[in-house]
């Protein structure tokens, strides 16, 4: 995202982002609220309270709480509530591994077991856990 150093709010005088276009439900492109504060999370889930920042977290966030598994992969029909998930899951059976530790190249199919495993080579004792 592109931000001018001039671009405050006209309240507070804050640095502000400038509005982004967002997919809706219904299909109807809509501005969100204008310029937003960094940090902002304005959008709120009607069950815990918990706030998000972007729109898109909290309808996933929402698919958690009503079991609702929109995303199902083809092959073995398991389903998903969040896309990344499926998208991990396709991995298990193509055998892509597109994550590659820097360090001994050694190849990983999700991104947190990479991260995990770098923490072998630095000494970290949370790579232990």
């Amino acid at each position: 995202m592109h931000r001018h150093e001039d671009e405050r709010c006209r309240t507070d005088g804050k640095e502000v982002r400038a509005p982004k276009k967002q997919k809706l439900d219904g299909g109807f492109l809509l501005e969100t609220e204008a310029y937003k504060h960094p940090g902002d999370k304005p959008y709120v889930c009607k069950t815990c309270l918990k706030p998000f920042s972007q729109y898109g977290n909290l309808r996933a966030h929402e698919r958690t709480r009503t079991g609702d598994t929109p995303y199902v992969y083809h092959t073995c029909l398991k389903p998903f509530s969040q896309y990344g998930n499926l998208r991990a899951h396709e991995r298990t059976h193509t055998g892509d591994k597109p994550y590659v530790c820097k360090t001994c190249l050694k190849h990983f199919a999700r991104s947190d077991v990479l991260k995990k495993h770098e923490r072998t080579h630095s000494g970290d004792r949370r790579a232990l856990s």
